[in-house]
């Protein structure tokens, strides 16, 4: 899954979604972002971005983007979904940017479940 930085703005989100096709081609993973929940919580953002990745990883699942009505025309065609989709594995590219320029790109792999 792609956990994209997803600040709500056009021109941003337009510049992240077009990186990731160039990335992916017609391959791109199931695309989903947190900010719609909490806000962008600026240096915090990272670090519950890749909690909440984690999070999904374990469960098998790619959040929606509950708030999604409409996907923006200028994001193209991305697999964003307000409902939750079904990971492809059990990894994870968060994608973080900044102001100041940072821009992360951080990959999480699913910890392997234990049997009693």
């Amino acid at each position: 899954m792609i956990v994209a930085h997803g600040s709500g703005t056009r021109k941003s989100d337009a510049s992240e979604a077009l990186a990731i096709r160039r990335v992916f081609g017609a391959a791109v993973p199931p695309v989903t972002a947190f900010k719609w929940a909490f806000g962008y919580p600026l240096a915090a953002s990272a670090i519950l971005d890749s909690v909440l990745a984690l999070a999904a990883l374990h469960h098998g699942v790619v959040p929606g983007v509950a708030t999604l009505r409409e996907l923006d025309p200028d994001l193209g065609t991305l697999p964003v979904s307000a409902l939750p989709q079904a990971p492809r594995s059990d990894v994870a590219l968060v994608l973080n940017r900044g102001f100041g320029g940072s821009n992360t790109a951080l990959v999480l792999r699913a910890a392997g479940r234990e049997t009693a």
